[in-house]
């Protein structure tokens, strides 16, 4: 059974463990996987598999939570008591912790000090998005793919703009699109940015690559781990007081990944597009969900 990620049916979700239990319709060796992780469903059905004697797989893939210091659950609620054990009970409950990048497994085990046994990196089950870009004409456009949020630090893209009026700059949250039309938005861009001070993947940036777009992205978070070649350095953007010492020397690195003909681009993006492959595999993910 797969728990999907949507707050909309966490709050159905332990009444309908409840129900499959008491109907008889959950058996020794049943699997279950938690797209998102960060569901207290896991508690409720962990413990009446434990005292129905029914043995179950659980499987939970972790997105982010309040151990990730700029995740908004680390960054309004912090270190609180119940919040950290809460996140260490609902790992417990999970046969497998899964993560899909070192950086954030490492980043969870050490905060929460959590044996590593536990957990794995794993593929996201994403290979579908190559296919949903479709083909666009590019065009001098730098697109922020990302919430608008403090640790997305938006406030460094918009005095970029500023700086460099002479490109197209979209904040694509300020904007009502369809999934369709943001696909075609990123076709048509050169540069996808990132300020990021969280990230434990980056789906909206393997989206730019798939789309053609140069991902300008920080040597820090798993940026560092999936793709260190291709980051600035992390010190440009840490806060808006480096950004603002170090600004002359982003806008150049902009301007020159700007001034990249077709040729290089493509040939970049699709590197990059298959280096990054191994973090998007729906594959991997099957082939352990068949191996338990």
């Amino acid at each position: 059974m797969d728990f999907a990620n949507t707050n909309r049916h966490k709050s159905d979700q332990a009444q309908q463990v409840a129900t499959l239990f008491s109907h008889g319709a959950i058996n020794p060796g049943d699997r279950f996987l938690f797209t998102d992780a960060w569901n207290p469903t896991v508690l409720q059905l962990r413990y009446q598999s434990d005292l129905l004697r029914i043995p179950v797989s659980i499987t939970g893939l972790w997105h982010a939570g309040s151990y990730d210091p700029n995740d908004f659950l680390g960054r309004l609620i912090g270190a609180d008591p119940w919040v950290r054990h809460t996140e260490q009970a609902m790992a417990h409950g999970f046969t497998h912790n899964l993560f899909a990048t070192e950086y954030h497994r490492e980043l969870f085990c050490r905060t929460l000090k959590f044996p590593r046994t536990q957990t794995a990196r794993m593929a996201w089950p994403m290979s579908y998005i190559p296919q949903q870009i479709p083909a666009g004409v590019k065009r001098d456009l730098i697109v922020f793919p990302h919430r608008i949020a403090p640790e997305k630090q938006v406030r460094i893209f918009k005095d970029l703009r500023k700086r460099m009026p002479e490109y197209e700059w979209v904040i694509c949250q300020e904007r009502s699109m369809s999934k369709a039309e943001y696909h075609q938005l990123l076709a048509e861009a050169k540069i996808v940015f990132s300020a990021n001070l969280q990230e434990t993947l980056g789906i909206s940036w393997y989206e730019g690559i798939c789309a053609g777009a140069t991902p300008v992205v920080p040597h820090r978070l798993s940026y560092a781990e999936m793709a260190p070649n291709i980051c600035y350095p992390s010190e440009w953007t840490r806060d808006w007081s480096a950004y603002c010492t170090h600004a002359t020397k982003i806008t150049k690195w902009i301007r020159d990944a700007m001034s990249m003909d077709c040729t290089q681009r493509i040939t970049q993006t699709a590197r990059l597009q298959q280096q990054l492959e191994p973090y998007f595999s729906s594959d991997q993910l099957k082939g352990f969900m068949d191996a338990q």
